[in-house]
């Protein structure tokens, strides 16, 4: 399985959310599910919190707009599982 995680990982061009689908794919985990924890701001500068869960395996991400918080998250709990 380090194989498939370092071929994961190493891939530049893909978004954190795309390794990480890719990442619980391959390891035969559920696909990584996402729930938005808090939306903070007005609405022409909003703040997102979204929690990502991969196989009991859980990381936050902040960001601007929903996807860069769920981008956040993603990168977060790549690194763990990745460690």
């Amino acid at each position: 399985m380090g194989d498939v995680i370092a071929a994961t990982v190493s891939s530049p061009r893909k978004s954190p959310k795309t390794l990480l689908q890719e990442w619980a794919q391959a390891a035969h985990h559920p696909l990584p599910l996402y729930r938005t924890l808090d939306v903070s701001g007005p609405e022409h500068r909003r703040g997102f919190v979204v929690e990502v869960e991969v196989a009991g395996n859980v990381a936050q991400g902040t960001g601007a707009s929903k996807r860069a918080a769920e981008e956040a998250a993603a990168a977060k709990l790549m690194e763990l599982v990745t460690q």
